[in-house]
């Protein structure tokens, strides 16, 4: 049986390999999410590190919401792509986690708090055109 994968009700707990062929992951990704708390939740048995089908599921549902990409982050935010990269470069922006080479993710949790603590101010109402500018700015 080399190469199938056994993800069945009957084998409620998967290795990591099998974790990994599911879920559709390289395996420092699943590691390093492991490490850091923000991969699905495992099981340090006897025989190794066991994955529930369960935890694969939610976390394969909730990951997306719970971490978000560069451009979901910037969104969120109400900042551009290029302000995040600078934030993360330069350390004033919102915590964020590292997979493999530069492969970015911000905790929802996180941005939250950046958020509740840098309100954004909107630019001065034009007088002439009566409208706001679209380009927000920092609340200091």
């Amino acid at each position: 049986m080399s190469g199938q994968i056994f993800l069945d009700s009957a084998y409620p707990l998967v290795t990591t390999e099998e974790a990994v062929a599911y879920l559709g992951v390289s395996l420092s990704f699943l590691l390093h999410g492991r490490r850091h708390g923000v991969g699905p939740s495992f099981v340090n048995s006897w025989k190794g590190i066991r994955y529930r089908r369960e935890d694969l599921d939610k976390w394969m549902l909730g990951g997306k919401a719970q971490n978000l990409t560069r451009k979901e982050a910037a969104a969120y935010l109400g900042r551009s792509r290029r302000w995040l990269e600078n934030a993360a470069c330069k350390g004033y922006g919102p915590k964020y986690v590292i997979f493999g080479k530069g492969f970015l993710r911000y905790p929802l949790a996180e941005l939250k708090e950046y958020k509740d603590a840098h309100p954004l101010k909107s630019k001065p109402v034009n007088e002439k055109k009566g409208e706001q500018s679209p380009v927000p700015m920092l609340g200091v």
